[in-house]
């Protein structure tokens, strides 16, 4: 079961704890936010308008998803690779259904990059670019399979028949392969016969 740390501004404690039973929920409060024990850990907060200071200064250290009450454009300055916002009002299942897609299933490292959202990351040196939901599960399909056939791409990955003949697959590889470059990531994507790999 995975911990999520829960700031809940001005929603009830009991109602997330009951809503959010997948999850090992522990409540913190603004004290808390800068304890060294919270550092690269899942963090869910609840705001009516402002951030905090507390919370200003620990943003790059954690995954935060943030509900808020009212639409401030100071949010735009904090979106990034490991932060992202939700507005209020919100159905109590969407909220559910956000918080399981965004830290359970969001987060997958290889080699020098992190996969988390729609974003990939240099883990070095902190550079990320923006993926496209195809080359998102591109790239998982590699870090989770080791090797991938072309057959398997065309089918599993693209919908396609498998003796359907197409450029699409490397097209799609080249694209991937530029944004590894454009993070300076170590990691690169090869082909061997019809398989293709991810290698650092």
């Amino acid at each position: 079961m995975k911990k999520l740390f829960i700031w809940p501004g001005f929603v009830n404690d009991t109602i997330v704890k009951d809503l959010l039973t997948d999850f090992e929920v522990d409540m913190i409060s603004k004290s808390d936010i800068n304890n060294v024990y919270l550092k690269n850990k899942n963090i869910l907060v609840f705001i009516e308008e402002y951030f905090q200071e507390e919370i200003k200064s620990y943003l790059k250290q954690n995954s935060f998803l943030v509900f808020y009450l009212k639409k401030n454009n100071q949010f735009e300055k904090y979106q990034n690779h490991n932060i992202h916002f939700v507005g209020a009002p919100i159905h109590a299942n969407k909220l559910l259904y956000l918080v399981k897609n965004y830290f359970e299933n969001n987060t997958d490292n290889f080699n020098d990059i992190k996969i988390f959202g729609e974003t990939i990351t240099n883990i070095n040196n902190e550079k990320f670019c923006f993926l496209t939901n195809l080359e998102r599960l591109i790239i998982l399909e590699l870090i989770k399979n080791k090797s991938i056939s072309r057959v398997y791409f065309l089918e599993n990955i693209l919908g396609l028949k498998k003796n359907i003949e197409t450029k699409t697959i490397e097209s799609h590889l080249t694209r991937i392969r530029k944004k590894l470059l454009q993070i300076e990531s170590r990691t690169q994507i090869f082909s061997k016969g019809d398989n293709f790999f991810l290698s650092s």
